[in-house]
């Protein structure tokens, strides 16, 4: 008697433990940057076919934006479920700012941007997207760098910093990365992806980096490869969509080395 209750107690926990493992899967996100939104709907079609979904590092003042700028893309994600507003003002924590600043201030020290041109418009970056949120002394201490180089300028509207093009791709691109860490809590692996690769190929020589193969380009190197154009398909096509209640137009399985390949769904 006692015997059969501790097995019912052992396979009641593996079931428990199987079922949190279950619960816990992570769905795979393409963390899109270095803006709020993408630049190419059509390669936001394509992406859904190598992830669960889009994520995208949105300032409160801009939350409508994706839906303003690109309706007929933006709108069937947020109703499919597939688009993930990440908040700034949330995300960028005490230590997330203090890791872009010890990124950052090393490299301003260093005088690699001080060759950018001044000149010319700047381009608006929102205070919580350099940590404003997170820690205000250490995010003014990094404003105040980068005015005194002439990088940026104050603000004019109290929510958003005028700063030289290339320094704001640079600190966007910097929270792709430092920001991944953050995705578990919201039951997400973000993977950063790009539809400027142009840009981080001249922060690399910029910086004089080595220049390494970002997900964001295997993901376009994968789209060629597969050969599926998505382009010219309409959110809201009926069965071809690739915002239908499936979320993709075919079933996408992992290969042995983590790639996802295309194969006819089992379910129809």
């Amino acid at each position: 008697m006692k015997r059969k209750s501790r097995e019912s107690v052992t396979k009641g926990g593996v079931a428990k433990a199987k079922a949190k493992k279950a619960s816990s899967k992570l769905a795979d996100v393409a963390f899109y940057y270095p803006g709020p939104v993408w630049h190419s709907g059509e390669w936001i079609k394509n992406l859904l076919l190598f992830f669960d979904g889009i994520a995208l590092l949105v300032p409160d003042y801009l939350r409508d934006k994706p839906r303003r700028v690109d309706p007929v893309v933006a709108e069937p994600l947020i109703d499919a479920g597939l688009l993930h507003v990440l908040e700034p003002e949330k995300m960028l924590d005490k230590d997330a700012t203090r890791r872009l600043a010890d990124v950052l201030v090393p490299i301003l020290e260093s005088g690699a941007l001080d060759q950018l041109s001044k000149d010319g418009k700047f381009h608006e970056l929102s205070y919580s997207r350099l940590g404003g949120f997170g820690d205000q002394a250490l995010a003014d201490d990094l404003l105040q760098r980068l005015m005194a180089k002439g990088l940026a300028r104050a603000t004019e509207d109290g929510l958003s910093i005028p700063m030289q093009p290339t320094v704001r791709v640079l600190v966007l691109v910097l929270l792709s990365q430092i920001l991944r860490p953050y995705g578990p809590t919201l039951g997400l692996d973000l993977w950063p992806a790009t539809d400027q690769p142009q840009l981080v190929e001249g922060l690399v020589e910029v910086l004089s980096l080595p220049s390494l193969p970002s997900q964001g380009q295997v993901v376009s190197f994968d789209l060629e490869t597969v050969g599926v154009d998505l382009s010219r398909v309409p959110p809201c096509g009926g069965t071809l969509s690739p915002f239908s209640t499936f979320s993709r137009p075919s079933c996408l399985l992992r290969s042995g080395n983590g790639r996802r390949r295309s194969e006819p769904r089992a379910d129809g």
